[in-house]
């Protein structure tokens, strides 16, 4: 059975970190209505800065419990640096999550980085690739999962340089 999508929120994006060029710009996103179908329910009413990764059919974006949703103050310095400065590094590349801590993890095609917590616990990410890591393109031409350097200066994309257009303000 296929899951209804339910309008989760208006949103204003301050940034799209990866989306097809010429995308028109984003103002709703859609999750699944039932916990079943792993819809996400909003835990604050509050304004808040939320990094998450769906996916976009027909100029609209989708996501699940499934997908990458986090607060985006609790990132670390590491990830921070992957997702404003390196993120489009890895365009070739698809994180394909690994959520269920009881079952094995997929095998990864050469496109694909698998995306594990460590020991299934969510709430903190401690030791683990995605903490410090981020999967772009090798030498070789596979993804993989290659350590952010602490030390790597960056700079925040300007509006020229974004995909889409920027606003000042994100939050539901």
């Amino acid at each position: 059975m296929i899951p209804i999508f339910n309008l989760l929120a208006t949103v204003y994006f301050s940034w799209v970190l990866k989306a097809p060029r010429g995308t028109p710009r984003i103002h709703e996103i859609y999750t699944p209505i039932n916990w079943v179908d792993c819809g996400y329910g909003l835990r604050t009413r509050q304004q808040s800065l939320l990094l998450i990764a769906g996916f976009l059919r027909a100029g609209t974006v989708f996501f699940t419990r499934c997908h990458l949703v986090y607060f985006w103050y609790r990132l670390t310095r590491e990830q921070k640096l992957g997702f404003e400065a390196a993120y489009r590094a890895g365009c070739e590349c698809e994180i394909q999550p690994c959520l269920i801590c009881k079952r094995d993890c997929p095998q990864p095609d050469f496109r694909e980085c698998v995306w594990t917590q460590k020991d299934g616990d969510y709430k903190i990410w401690e030791g683990n690739h995605s903490q410090y890591s981020m999967c772009v393109p090798s030498m070789t031409g596979n993804c993989e999962w290659t350590p952010i350097q602490k030390s790597y200066q960056y700079q925040t994309p300007t509006p020229e340089d974004s995909l889409l257009t920027q606003n000042d303000i994100v939050g539901f």
